[in-house]
């Protein structure tokens, strides 16, 4: 072994002032912008949702007393933009976690919830009779 100083083993280095430590919950929330967009599209699926039920609620202004659900078309038009927000919320999450290295707790979620989504919009799109 020679003893010059480059040989030598190195110690860890001392965390710098400039680069401060992460906090305590930086696996929590997403660090790439895939994973960012999908907790935005999630959150318009929420408010897809809280909409579709406030109409539930409430009353379809424009359905009057129509009994289908096509003939509703606030009503539809929520339940659908939910699936569509719900799914893709989902996938790119799904491919946020799996291609751009994402490792956060809410866009692992994200994904189970959207994926879900997607199986039940798949569901009622080919019947279940």
């Amino acid at each position: 072994m020679s003893a010059h100083p480059s040989h030598r083993a190195h110690a860890p280095r001392p965390v710098s002032p400039l680069q401060p430590e992460p906090p305590a919950w930086w696996w929590l929330f997403p660090t790439t912008r895939l994973g960012g967009w999908s907790l935005g599209l999630l959150a318009a699926f929420f408010a897809c949702l809280l909409g579709f039920r406030a109409i539930q609620i409430l009353g379809d202004p424009l359905g009057g007393g129509k009994e289908t659900f096509w003939e509703r078309p606030t009503f539809a038009l929520l339940a659908v933009a939910a699936a569509v927000f719900g799914s893709a919320a989902g996938l790119s999450a799904l491919v946020a976690l799996l291609f751009h290295r994402e490792r956060a707790l809410l866009v692992a979620v994200t994904a189970l919830l959207g994926l879900l989504v997607l199986g039940f919009a798949v569901g009622e799109l080919f019947g279940h009779e």
